[in-house]
């Protein structure tokens, strides 16, 4: 007997299993415009609707891509969980480059080997608090930086993040994942 494990999987994406048309910022966009004052991201006290998540992403895009921020670039994010890593993982996204989460409870050489594995050439951080030694002050852009974005960048087969493997057995490996990867993955749900 056939077992009913679902519908036709075609159906998740009208290009096809695998063929999203959208990135990422793209989605987050399109619900900004439908419901703009729904709360998008919460931390503890602080909140931002999906048009303030946009209005601020797309002004932080902009100071990252005047420091050379695009498609092919991988940029660092050393923020602890909170709106303001939201709010620059959207706004790396827009740039057409890919982040790279650098949780600031790593260990520094741990960190350090992923900025120089992953060529990141800019690292956004909270420049209201002590950076560590590791991070040279020339690549640091502060997560409130604003500039004009002349135009969103990024396609679905772009690189959208980069993550690390723990490690456990020898040197940590970056794993690359696509925009398309992400919204097939919503997609399908």
């Amino acid at each position: 007997a056939a077992l009913p494990l679902g519908g036709d999987v075609s159906a998740s994406s009208a290009a096809g299993p695998g063929q999203n048309p959208a990135t990422i910022h793209a989605l987050i966009a399109a619900m900004a415009r439908e419901i703009s004052d729904a709360i998008a991201v919460e931390d503890g006290g602080r909140k931002l609707t999906y048009g303030e998540l946009e209005a601020r992403a797309t002004r932080l895009a902009g100071a990252l891509a005047a420091r050379g921020a695009r498609a092919g670039s991988v940029v660092g994010l050393y923020l602890g969980h909170s709106v303001d890593l939201v709010v620059s993982i959207l706004a790396v996204l827009k740039t057409g480059a890919a982040y790279l989460p650098l949780d600031p409870s790593y260990p520094a050489d741990r960190i350090a080997f992923m900025l120089e594995d992953s060529a990141a050439a800019l690292v956004v951080a909270d420049t209201g608090a002590a950076l560590p030694g590791f991070l040279d002050p020339a690549r640091v852009v502060s997560h409130t930086a604003e500039q004009d974005l002349p135009t969103v960048q990024g396609a679905p087969g772009d690189l959208a993040y980069l993550i690390y493997t723990s490690g456990s057995t020898g040197r940590p490996k970056g794993v690359m994942i696509e925009h398309r990867n992400v919204t097939n993955f919503f997609a399908g749900m």
